[in-house]
């Protein structure tokens, strides 16, 4: 048919390809080779002539045959060596891209540990003050430490600073009034 793209059928499993093709689209084929002597895979060529749909034939085999890819030899050398930077096959595949950082989709989740960690401060000023401000302290550091490690899957950082602050500033102020109650009996 005049005027159309020309193409290559895959003799292994008869996918239609187009002419500037190397491999099939389908079984990874080559393209460039033909199948070896007294081997024929599941479509005849000629069966594609003047056509650029896939038809199948009445009476030809389906099934795509197994026959390995053919490569054309290497050049060599006199002393039957490949020469230098003679690449005599073609390259594999390149791998996918590997992404090092979690891809994160949807909200990000507050961290417990700093919810707890400022609840902890916030208890320390009405009951155990001291056992809670350190509570609110350690709890905190692990928070933040927590949230760090999530490398941003989990948010609340500024919550267990919080906490670590009111609980820091607690533990002081216990000192301090400790300190005075100990200088006014001392005193007297």
């Amino acid at each position: 048919m005049e005027g159309e793209k020309s193409h290559k059928v895959c003799l292994r499993c008869g996918k239609l390809m187009p002419a500037e093709a190397f491999f099939c689209n389908s079984c990874g084929a080559d393209l460039r080779a033909a199948p070896a002597p007294g081997l024929q895979g599941a479509v005849d060529p000629a069966d594609f002539k003047g056509s650029s749909v896939w038809r199948p034939v009445p009476g030809k085999a389906a099934a795509p045959a197994t026959y390995p890819a053919v490569y054309p030899a290497p050049p060599t050398t006199s002393l039957g060596a490949v020469p230098a930077g003679v690449h005599p096959y073609p390259a594999p595949p390149v791998p996918p891209a590997y992404h090092p950082y979690p891809v994160i989709y949807g909200q990000r989740k507050t961290d417990d540990l700093a919810i707890i960690s400022i609840a902890c401060a916030v208890a320390s000023f009405v009951i155990l003050p001291f056992f809670a401000a350190v509570a609110a302290i350690a709890v905190g550091y692990a928070s933040r430490e927590r949230i760090r490690k999530s490398e941003g899957a989990l948010e609340g950082d500024g919550l267990a600073l919080a906490g670590i602050l009111v609980g820091v500033f607690n533990v002081a102020l216990i000192m301090a009034l400790l300190l005075l109650v100990v200088v006014a009996v001392l005193s007297s």
